[in-house]
Order: C-alpha cells, then structure tokens, then sequence
C-alpha cells in the first residue's frame, strides 16, 4: 500500500510535467507533413496569461488562436503538401522563447508570429516585420565551424532569406489585401521579441481589424501569403 500511495502522490505532484510532455508530443505529432517537406510554424499573440489587445469585446488573444486554427484547418486541407504547427492551444500559458526553443528544435521551414489590433476603417492594414537586432547583422556571417550562437543571433545565419521572403510576403499581401481595402506596409527589420531566438526565417504580421467579424475576409488572402511563401524559400 504504501508504493501505491507513493505512486499516487509523485502523479500528482508531476502533473504539470506530465501535462508538459503531452503538449511536446501533440507538437512533434502535428509537425509531420503527410506527404510534403514544406512545416510552418504560426504562433498567434498572447497566451492563457496575456489578453493582448482590445477589438471590439473581445481580445488578441482569441482572435489569433482562432485565426491560425482556420489558416491550419484550410492550408492542410488544400495544400497536403504543408504543415502547420501551432505554437500554443487554447488556455496554454508560454515562458519567453518557449516558441523559439520550439521551432528550432522541429527545424520548421518558416515562423509566423500573428497579431492583430483594433483599426478604424482607413486605417485597415496588414504590416510586416522581421527580426534583426542591429543593422549591422547584415555584414555578418554564419559561423564555419560549430560554435554558441547567443539566442539573440540565432537569426543572422539565415537573414539573407528571411529578408527575401519578408519581401514576397509583402508584395504578395499587398496583391490579395488591397483588393479588401486593406493597405499594406513594410517590410520592417526591428528587434522584435516574439521572433528572437528562431532560426528559420520568421516573420511577424500584425492586422488592423475594424471589426472581429471581418475575419473570415482575410483567411483566403493570408492562406495565399503562408502558400506562397514557399517559392522565395525555394528561389
């Protein structure tokens, strides 16, 4: 009796652990493209802990997480092609670089960090970033023998392509967007805390909304940008 106590309470005092290697399995699970090579890796704002931003009476939070589940749901069922990793789920609260440690560890092809914020209706638009932490990380090189990369120059081996797919992103969005009447910006090279520490190429977008309910009218033009983003990673 007395091992099956001890079994007991060491359960429930390793239920946070627990709940942690589920949560990496889910991930490694959904990161195995069915036929394809091609993984992304969306990471939506906020977490069980930040709200983030206020849209009408709900929250950056939700809208994200619910935004990247559609993009997942449609991309996956159009493109079997692609994978898409969500970086949190629903009520999920994230340390610092927990989706930097993520994505480097699946080697995804690409990261996208997703935010949105409230916009009137001149001011509906979608802008993107990418990171650099001074703009002197574009004299520098990647490393030839092995080496420690500090997180914060985990970027720079890749920067080159970070920077060319920034910029289809951009000439892609402003092509499916402006046709909504949403405007289109950058891209911008800042230091950016929710792309620290990521390999791959990661880029940020952030989206006016006016309203939560207009949604659904940029999933077909952001499954359009996360497609295509492929053929500058390929050029």
């Amino acid at each position: 009796s007395y091992n099956i106590f001890t079994r007991l309470f060491n359960f429930r005092f390793n239920m946070p652990l627990i709940i942690y290697v589920i949560f990496l399995i889910h991930i490694y699970c959904s990161a195995t493209p069915l036929n394809g090579t091609y993984t992304i890796m969306i990471s939506p704002a906020g977490d069980s802990k930040n709200v983030g931003r206020v849209i009408e009476d709900s929250f950056e939070r939700g809208i994200a997480l619910q935004c990247a589940q559609q993009l997942k749901k449609t991309i996956e069922l159009q493109y079997p092609d692609i994978s898409i990793v969500l970086a949190r789920t629903p009520g999920q609260h994230t340390e610092p670089l927990q989706g930097a440690q993520f994505a480097n560890r699946l080697s995804v092809d690409l990261f996208i960090s997703l935010h949105f914020f409230q916009a009137t209706q001149k001011e509906r638009s979608i802008t993107i970033y990418h990171y650099i932490k001074q703009p002197t990380d574009y004299w520098l090189r990647k490393p030839i023998e092995p080496t420690f990369i500090p997180y914060d120059e985990a970027h720079i081996s890749l920067l080159p392509k970070t920077k060319q797919i920034a910029q289809h992103i951009t000439k892609v969005a402003l092509h499916e967007l402006s046709q909504k009447g949403y405007s289109c910006n950058g891209p911008f090279a800042i230091p950016l805390r929710p792309l620290a520490g990521i390999i791959s190429p990661s880029i940020l977008i952030e989206i006016g909304l006016e309203k939560k309910d207009d949604l659904p009218l940029i999933i077909s033009p952001l499954v359009a940008i996360l497609h295509t983003s492929s053929d500058a990673l390929n050029e």
